[in-house]
């Protein structure tokens, strides 16, 4: 089951490269040499700009055949430079080489399939479900929270207990979020809770973070409704709301929280901030700028400013953001 939300926005001024005409942008990163890679999930597609932010290069398309997408929703740059894609929809994993040519992928029929993020020593961490497409199977069970893999697409081990809840749609939300490396310590943040979870030394623990509201606690409903030929339809409702859209690190010893300023208004929009973030949850410094429908940001190669997606009302914008000085 998928949720769908239309958010209708407004417009925030010139973009810092030219992703107008993209149909969304759901990851960034930037390769060694300094050029952009852009995640178009809508489009089933990966742009490549040059340093001058002039666009060197498309790949991808839709299918189901080599190097194409059925719903991408999330990319990492290893430290060589190839290009990992991770398709839920298709339950597998595509490799690309530094130009954007396919090299392989990997189905995985018998794991789920959620986000991808950068990891240290050349890999990556794979989730089981993504806020941008949950891929719900009733009586799956949740599993481990995390698997690590290597360049190759190996699993070195998973890890971390899964949030549980007697729906299973809620279920696949509470393990929703977005985790940060900081040297061998791995911080998640919890994307319908206030909960900044920590992964050190096989161990675990779960420390509130400073949000910038109380968000409800979350919760769902199953609805059954009569049909007039006399069968019984099935609906879940969820209540909750969402408290961040992306994490970043930065500097070695900080992370960059894309934080939601408050519940979303009646339209379901939501208004983020950025904020440095400290190791205990502490927010260090909320930046004045305000985004809409931020999914994706990415720290700049001069580790001085942060690239953020927002959504325009005419189209979408890559927001160049000054980060404070240390």
């Amino acid at each position: 089951m998928m949720l769908m939300f239309v958010v209708m926005l407004t417009a925030y001024g010139p973009s810092a490269y030219p992703v107008e005409d993209l149909a969304g942008i759901d990851a960034l990163a930037f390769n060694q040499k300094g050029e952009l890679l852009v995640l178009d999930g809508r489009d089933h597609a990966v742009y490549i700009f040059n340093p001058d932010t002039t666009l060197k290069r498309r790949f991808g398309a839709k299918g189901q055949g080599p190097g194409e997408f059925q719903n991408p929703t999330s990319m990492v740059v290893l430290d060589d430079g190839r290009v990992v894609i991770a398709d839920p929809s298709a339950r597998r994993l595509l490799f690309f080489d530094s130009a954007g040519e396919h090299a392989h992928s990997i189905p995985m029929p018998d794991h789920a399939v959620g986000d991808i993020f950068h990891a240290p020593g050349n890999r990556f961490l794979l989730t089981r479900s993504s806020p941008t497409f949950t891929h719900l199977r009733i009586g799956e069970e949740q599993g481990k929270r995390f698997a690590l893999m290597t360049a190759e697409g190996t699993t070195v081990k998973t890890f971390g207990a899964s949030r549980e809840h007697e729906n299973p749609l809620l279920a696949a939300y509470l393990n929703h979020g977005y985790p940060v490396w900081l040297g061998d310590t791995l911080y998640f943040f919890a994307r319908i809770e206030n909960a900044l979870w920590v992964y050190h030394d096989d161990k675990e623990e779960a420390r509130p973070y400073k949000a910038a509201f109380r968000p409800r606690t979350p919760d769902a409903t199953m609805i059954s409704k009569e049909t007039t030929d006399g069968n019984t339809n099935i609906s879940m409702q969820l209540d909750y709301d969402a408290v961040c859209s992306a994490a970043v690190p930065w500097g070695g010893d900080r992370m960059l929280l894309m934080r939601a300023v408050g519940p979303a208004d009646e339209e379901d929009s939501l208004i983020y901030q950025l904020a440095v973030m400290k190791s205990d949850g502490h927010a260090e410094t909320v930046l004045p700028d305000r985004f809409e429908g931020t999914r994706a940001l990415v720290v700049a190669p001069d580790n001085q400013h942060a690239l953020v997606a927002h959504d325009g009302e005419e189209s979408w914008v890559l927001k160049k953001v000054a980060l404070p000085r240390r």
